[in-house]
């Protein structure tokens, strides 16, 4: 009995590494190699530099916002993606090469100007956000008709005698 215990030991502690090895590569499976990150923001002394390649529009100002504690809301569609690089900019000049693929609009403090709300939405192609589809305009633009004032004064003065 003794040397079945011996013998039960000795090929545990032969076979517990060889089993954990073998466990080690089925629950580790090889990874491919993440491809590059679409942008590389970088913020050094409140300047911006960004080198983006094919990159979502959307999470490139959603980025910028996070990191510079500044509220952003971003009316685009997700899959909206931009090629763009700069280096060393202010925010507010950063927000000025943004422009040229999309409306942005922020708002800045009184005193210094710091830009604390940045908005955005798409250019003039699509349907923006809240806009009638081309369906609803042409209903309502044969409906419609030009302003009219309709409001006399004299008729409000002879009402007050």
């Amino acid at each position: 009995m003794m040397r079945w215990v011996m013998t039960l030991a000795m090929l545990s502690v032969c076979l517990i590494p060889c089993l954990s090895v073998g466990q080690e590569a089925t629950h580790n499976p090889a990874r491919p190699a993440a491809p590059p990150a679409p942008f590389v923001l970088t913020i050094q002394e409140r300047l911006l530099s960004l080198q983006a390649q094919d990159a979502s529009l959307q999470a490139i100002i959603e980025e910028i916002g996070r990191r510079m504690h500044i509220e952003v809301k971003v009316h685009l569609p997700a899959e909206e993606r931009i090629t763009l690089a700069f280096e060393q900019l202010s925010l507010a000049e950063a927000i000025e090469q943004l422009r040229r693929y999309t409306n942005v609009v922020y708002r800045t403090t009184q005193a210094q100007g710091d830009i604390t709300h940045i908005i955005v939405f798409p250019q003039g192609g699509g349907t923006a956000v809240g806009t009638p589809t081309s369906d609803t305009r042409d209903a309502t633009a044969s409906e419609s008709r030009p302003f009219r004032f309709d409001f006399d004064p004299s008729k409000y003065l002879q009402e007050r005698k």
